[in-house]
């Protein structure tokens, strides 16, 4: 049969207006065992009821007997309608002591089948349970509600009516520790696997990077302990006499062809074969396999014993990654002048938590801060260095500027650069531009106090400024000073060339004056505007002596 569910899912036929958004909720029983972060994730088969939800048709009084989940995985049911779900739980602390209170309550059953609470067929009253010390809890599902059972907790329950419920495991960073618990328990009572829990260790060991840290650690520290049990297991094989060995790649052997003979349990790191049976068993009960001498056996592993460490170091990395990448983090936002982070590395220690898929901190946060920060500034930077702002020239030195940066800006942007989490190379250019600028100053005040100044000097100053890009008054003091030389060389130049000329026109003058009452009213007025040109020519070479020589 089709599997179906009472969630919308992304393979659903003529899915409603606002299905989508539920078909990819975390909160989807089809998608909850597989989000990132959970193990089942990792597991590629389908498992019926454990990655795959179950439907269950409730009806008055349907029960369901004692038991505790696969694998001891947590549990989420959810009741989609219909009348309430009544639940006790015993807490999976407990459950050892529920165990001793089933088996002592009924000692005929549990000896003839010592895994009855595996077969979900047992119904135990809750008040004789309470009477043999075992915490039982009760609660009522009622329909909308989620109902989650956490690893290794026994419940039990009964419907109140005629109801519709969907049911599915799930299991997070934390459950590694029961499951591994879990594969002894099953052992010790001969019950299959429904996976290899050592496979599934080794699949993410293979791919450290795509684990997130918390389940990444919870890996490492079930595989160290996997890792210590096998190298003593297989030691102590050596020492019994087995020397034949073989590689063997049981992932791709179906699971009933790879199961202990004994205990049941689903071999993959490695198992006991021998010639004269096709059986084989785990490496704890390599002595159970066949009555043929140890020597004979030979050991099927899946790693050598030196490719496990280099795994386990891998994984080990992944975990620590992030601890490492946080002292990084802290150290560079703690870092002093001349022992800061480059722009570069601070991007690619960003970088790295992106792609390792870091959990969002304060630090990361404020790293992202500080680079933007750092791309600003060294935008800023890049203009005032290259000019590319820059419209103006010594002849349009009086007009719109389109620069409106000053002085006390550029000290305090320098300011600002300095107080950067990373160093960016365009600072140097910013300290040598204001270095520049101050100097420049110095110059400027030079020149301005000087009673002769050089014109060349004037001017190459006037352009040093204006290629600064930065609105400095000493720009408007040396163009006024440069214009005043310019206009006394000229005038010096003009009272040189025409002192002739002026003696000539007062003589002309005076002559005229002498002969001014026998002149016509025509000649009379020709010697009027004579006069006054005689007049301003001789006020500007006055006013021309007096610039030039007046300071001394």
């Amino acid at each position: 049969m089709e599997h179906g569910s009472g969630f919308p899912t992304k393979s659903s036929k003529n899915l409603m207006l606002g299905d989508e958004e539920y078909a990819n909720s975390g909160w989807n029983l089809n998608v909850l065992p597989v989000l990132e972060g959970s193990v089942l994730c990792h597991i590629n088969a389908d498992i019926s009821g454990m990655k795959v939800p179950w439907m269950y048709v409730g009806m008055c009084f349907a029960t369901f007997c004692w038991h505790n989940e696969d694998h001891w995985s947590y549990s989420i049911n959810y009741l989609h309608w219909g009348e309430p779900k009544t639940w006790y739980g015993v807490p999976g602390s407990k459950a050892a002591l529920f165990e001793q209170a089933m088996g002592a309550a009924a000692p005929e059953l549990f000896d003839a089948q010592p895994d009855l609470l595996h077969q979900l067929v047992t119904i135990m009253n809750p008040n004789i349970l309470m009477k043999a010390g075992v915490p039982v809890y009760r609660t009522n599902q009622c329909a909308g509600e989620f109902v989650v059972t956490f690893p290794r907790a026994y419940h039990a329950g009964f419907n109140q009516g005629y109801n519709f419920a969907e049911a599915v495991n799930f299991c997070p960073s934390d459950w590694l520790s029961f499951g591994r618990i879990c594969i002894d328990h099953y052992s010790h009572h001969h019950r299959f696997c429904v996976f290899s829990h050592d496979e599934l260790i080794c699949k993410m060991a293979s791919d450290p990077d795509s684990l997130d840290l918390h389940l990444a650690a919870a890996t490492y520290q079930d595989m160290l302990c996997m890792v210590e049990t096998e190298m003593k297991l297989r030691k102590s094989l050596m020492e019994q006499g087995i020397v034949a060995a073989e590689r063997e790649a049981f992932e791709l052997l179906p699971d009933d062809e790879r199961q202990c003979d004994k205990c049941k349990t689903t071999c993959f790191l490695s198992a006991v074969t021998c010639s004269c049976t096709t059986k084989l068993v785990c490496i704890k009960h390599a002595q159970c396999l066949c009555q043929c001498d140890l020597s004979k056996h030979c050991l099927r592993f899946r790693y050598t014993l030196d490719e496990l460490p280099v795994m386990l170091h891998r994984l080990k990395c992944r975990a620590e990654s992030f601890d490492n990448w946080t002292i990084k983090a802290k150290q560079c936002l703690d870092a002093v002048p001349g022992s800061k982070m480059d722009f570069y590395e601070l991007k690619d220690l960003i970088k790295e938590a992106e792609e390792k898929r870091f959990p969002e901190s304060d630090f990361l946060k404020k790293l992202v801060i500080a680079l933007h920060e750092a791309e600003k500034c060294a935008s800023v930077a890049q203009q005032l260095v290259s000019k590319k702002v820059c419209t103006r020239n010594r002849k349009s030195v009086e007009g719109k500027f389109a620069a409106r940066v000053t002085l006390e800006d550029l000290e305090q942007f320098s300011n600002q650069v300095d107080k950067l989490t990373c160093e960016i190379h365009e600072a140097n250019h910013v300290k040598e531009l204001l270095k520049n600028v101050k100097q420049f100053q110095e110059q400027s005040s030079d020149a301005i106090s000087d009673v002769s100044p050089n014109r060349k000097h004037l001017e190459k100053l006037v352009d040093t400024g204006i290629s600064f890009n930065i609105d400095l008054p000493e720009i408007q003091s040396l163009t006024q000073k440069l214009q005043q030389v310019i206009w006394l060389r000229i005038s010096r130049e003009m009272l040189r060339k025409n002192i002739s000329l002026l003696n000539n026109l007062s003589v002309i003058v005076f002559v005229c004056v002498c002969v001014e009452r026998n002149l016509t009213v025509a000649e009379r007025n020709m010697l009027y505007t004579f006069k006054r040109i005689h007049y301003l020519y001789l006020v500007l070479v006055l006013e021309a002596a007096f610039l030039c020589f007046g300071d001394n």
